[in-house]
C-alpha cells in the first residue's frame, strides 16, 4: 500500500513539474484591447445586404483583422469557455499559424498549430503544447476523430462550400458565392448554432409564438407587445420551475427572430400541427417593420456582438436609402432598441427575472419608444445632404436622442 502511495504522489509531483514548466506566468501575446472598430470595419465591408446571390465575392483579412475576428469569437464564448483567453493569427506562405491560450490554475498555457487551406479538409500541422510539439501521426488521429462529430461535419460543410482560399505573409483572401455559403448555413444552422438544450428551449419559444399567433387569425394588426407580454410570461413561469432566467431570455428573443425570419422552424416544433400554420405579421405603434428589426438586431446581438448588429442595421438602412425604401431612424430606432433590450435581458440572473416582471406590467412604448418625427424614407442623396455620413455631428446626435430615450424605459430603472 506504501509503494503504491508513493508511486501516485511520485506521479502527481511530476505532472505539476511538467505542468509548470509547459506553462508561463503571463500570456505570451496581449489579447486586443479593443477589436470593435476593425469588426464594425469587416462588417461594413462585408454586410450581406449588399451581396447579390448569384455574385461572386472575396475577403481580405490581414493578419491583425483575423486575430480581431478571432478574439471577438473569443468574448462570444467566455461564458461556456472562462479559460479561453486569446487567440493570435499570423500567415505564412499557404498557410495561418494560430495561438490560442487557456489559463489553467493562474498560469497560461499556450496550444500552436498551422493550417493549411486545403480542399474538402483543412490540414492541421505542427500543433504544440506549450513547447512541446506532438507527432503528426496523432494530430492526424485526433483530427480524424474529430470528423466524426456532427458539430466537425456541419463546418466542413460550409467549408466545401467557399470557393478558394489563398494565404500569402501579408494577407489571407477568401473567394466565394453568397448563394452557396447562406444555402448551406440555413441547412445547418440548427444543429451548428444550438445545443441540444438550446434547440428544445427555442422550441419552446417557438410553439408557444405559433399557438398564440393561431389566436390572432380575426385580429387585423396582430399586437407584437401582446406577444412579447405571452412570452415573458411564459419566461417567467419557467424560471419559478428553476430554469435560468437568462437561458430563457436569450431562447425567447432567438425564437421572435427565427419566427419573423425565413429560416425553417419545423425541427423545432415539437408539435407536427404548427409546422404548416401560416407565420403572422405582428406590429408595434401600428407598424409591421419595427418588430423585425427590433427582433433581428437582438439575436444579433446575443450571437455576433453588439457592434455587428448595430453595423448591419445601419447598413441595412443605408441600402434602403440607395436601392430600397429609404432611410428610416424609426428602423434604426428599433435596431438600436433590439441591441439594448439583449444586453440588458441576459445581464444576470437578477436583471433578467427583473425585466421579465417588468414586460408583464409595462406598456410596449418601455419597449421600442413611440418616437415622433423622425425622418424617414429619405433617399441616399437626401440622406447626404441632410447628414453627410454616419459620422457627422448631426447624425451622432440624434442617435444618441435615440438611444437616451430609449435608456430612459420604465425597463431599464
Amino acid at each position: 500500500m506504501k509503494r503504491w502511495f508513493f508511486r501516485l504522489t511520485l506521479l502527481v509531483v511530476c505532472l505539476a513539474v511538467a505542468g509548470f514548466f509547459i506553462t508561463e506566468a503571463t500570456p505570451p501575446f496581449a489579447a486586443a484591447q479593443n477589436s470593435t472598430l476593425t469588426i464594425k470595419q469587416l462588417t461594413k465591408a462585408n454586410a450581406p445586404v449588399y451581396l447579390a446571390n448569384e455574385k461572386r465575392y472575396q475577403v481580405t483579412l490581414l493578419p491583425t483583422e483575423a486575430s480581431a475576428v478571432l478574439n471577438h469569437g473569443v468574448t462570444k464564448v467566455q461564458r461556456s469557455l472562462p479559460f479561453l483567453t486569446g487567440i493570435k493569427a499570423d500567415y505564412l506562405k499557404d498557410k495561418v499559424q494560430l495561438q490560442g491560450v487557456i489559463k489553467v490554475l493562474g498560469r497560461y498555457l499556450t496550444l500552436s498549430f498551422a493550417v493549411e487551406p486545403t480542399p474538402e479538409v483543412p490540414k492541421l500541422t505542427a500543433l504544440k503544447v506549450g513547447p512541446i510539439p506532438i507527432p503528426q501521426v496523432i494530430t492526424d488521429w485526433g483530427i480524424e476523430q474529430a470528423q466524426q462529430l456532427p458539430r466537425t461535419q456541419q463546418l466542413l460543410s460550409i467549408y466545401q462550400t467557399i470557393e478558394q482560399v489563398s494565404v500569402s505573409p501579408t494577407q489571407i483572401v477568401v473567394k466565394y458565392q453568397s448563394s452557396k455559403v447562406v444555402s448551406s448555413i440555413n441547412q445547418q444552422s440548427r444543429e451548428l448554432l444550438f445545443s441540444a438544450q438550446q434547440q428544445q428551449q427555442i422550441g419552446y419559444y417557438l410553439t408557444a409564438i405559433y399557438v398564440f399567433a393561431s389566436q390572432q387569425q380575426e385580429v387585423r394588426l396582430p399586437d407584437f407587445w401582446k406577444l412579447f407580454q405571452y412570452l415573458a410570461e411564459q419566461a417567467r413561469q419557467q424560471v419559478q420551475q428553476g430554469a435560468s432566467a437568462v437561458v430563457q431570455n436569450q431562447a425567447m428573443l432567438t425564437a421572435l427572430a427565427l419566427y419573423q425570419s425565413s429560416f425553417p422552424t419545423a425541427d423545432y416544433l415539437a408539435n407536427k400541427a404548427l409546422r404548416n400554420e401560416r407565420r403572422r405579421i405582428f406590429y408595434v405603434h401600428r407598424r409591421k417593420d419595427l418588430a423585425r428589426h427590433f427582433s433581428f438586431s437582438a439575436a444579433i446581438a446575443l450571437y455576433a456582438g453588439n457592434e455587428v448588429s448595430d453595423t448591419l442595421g445601419l447598413w441595412k438602412e443605408l441600402d434602403d436609402a440607395k436601392n430600397g425604401s429609404g432611410f428610416s431612424f424609426y428602423d434604426l430606432a428599433a435596431d438600436r432598441a433590439g441591441i439594448q433590450f439583449a444586453a440588458y435581458a441576459t445581464k444576470d440572473e437578477q436583471t433578467a427575472k427583473a425585466v421579465q416582471q417588468k414586460i408583464v406590467n409595462t406598456t410596449a412604448d418601455a419597449l421600442i419608444p413611440r418616437l415622433s418625427r423622425l425622418p424617414e424614407g429619405m433617399t441616399e442623396s437626401q440622406f447626404k445632404q441632410r447628414y453627410q455620413n454616419p459620422d457627422s455631428k448631426d447624425y451622432q446626435q440624434l442617435v444618441k436622442q435615440i438611444d437616451q430615450t430609449i435608456q430612459a424605459s420604465q425597463l431599464y430603472q
